[in-house]
């Protein structure tokens, strides 16, 4: 014996109006054309139009770092449309990665970053330890967001020769008087 596809239409009568209502039959589900393809299709062919993302910011480049007494002094060639620089150091382990986030103002335990504000294209990082090894690194950034990081490294030296590099030049005189002979040094800051 086949069992009936449909139901057969049942009248009733609808409690608060009195009216008959004719409800229809129940059918089975005969599976509908889905449209997720085609709103897939369509949203697919609606980013063709959109606007591309922002770029992210090109990186400095050229990064130089001079030791000096207590202090690093960083130069670089500037990324092309950078607003503004991160500029981090730390003397820790290089179990501290080169990704990780700068946090603190201890550089013996993690990166640490300089403030600074503006495009000018170098940074003294001074009150360092000198004989301490240090890795810097550099970054630009703009409204688009920041570029990948450039490193490079320097150890802070008490350097002998600290009034030459800056610019300090010695003049050594001799004279002769009737008590004897004697040198004078004479430094002119040029």
């Amino acid at each position: 014996m086949m069992m009936a596809r449909y139901r057969r239409r049942v009248k009733r009568t609808e409690p608060s109006s009195g009216r008959a209502v004719c409800r229809r039959p129940e059918r089975p589900f005969r599976g509908r054309p889905s449209l997720l393809p085609a709103l897939a299709l369509l949203l697919g062919a609606l980013s063709l139009f959109a606007p591309a993302p922002a770029e992210a910011q090109n990186a400095p480049s050229d990064l130089r770092v001079e030791a000096g007494n207590k202090q690093l002094v960083l130069k670089w060639t500037a990324g092309a449309g950078a607003t503004g620089y991160d500029v981090h150091y730390t003397s820790a382990p290089a179990s501290v990665s080169n990704n990780a986030a700068a946090s603190g103002s201890d550089p013996s335990v993690a990166w640490v970053a300089v403030s600074r504000t503006g495009p000018t294209p170098s940074e003294t990082i001074s009150s360092l330890d000198n004989g301490t090894p240090y890795r810097v690194r550099v970054r630009s950034k703009n409204s688009n967001g920041a570029s990948f990081w450039v490193f490079g490294s320097g150890t802070p030296t008490a350097s002998s020769d600290a009034g030459l590099k800056a610019g300090i030049l010695p003049t050594v005189t001799s004279s002769t008087s009737a008590t004897g002979t004697f040198t004078a040094v004479t430094l002119y800051i040029t």
